[in-house]
């Protein structure tokens, strides 16, 4: 009886884990892989609420992935936040 007891709280373990592991790489990855920048401030905000931040990541791959995060982090932060490619404004320096 209590070899079973112990192998379903394995499968719950093994289930956690492999649930676990990828949201917290993948929250990790947003907010570690990114420059930020605060945006300009725009009238409609309040002074102490700077309300536009960009996230500028490496590739354009990032910021497909990256996207709902940032549109989850506008919610709860009431800012808007933007993210893009640091290849794509690499042609404006060049």
């Amino acid at each position: 009886m209590e070899e079973k007891r112990t192998s379903g709280a394995m499968w719950v373990a093994a289930v956690v884990l492999l649930l676990l592991v990828p949201i917290t790489a993948y929250i990790a990855g947003y907010f570690l892989r990114c420059e930020v920048s605060p945006g300009l401030m725009a009238p409609e905000y309040p002074p102490n609420n700077r309300g536009l931040l960009f996230r500028t990541y490496p590739t354009e791959l990032e910021v497909q992935l990256f996207r709902p995060a940032a549109r989850i982090e506008s919610t709860l932060t009431g800012k808007e936040v933007s993210v893009r490619a640091e290849e794509a404004l690499s042609i404006f320096i060049d």
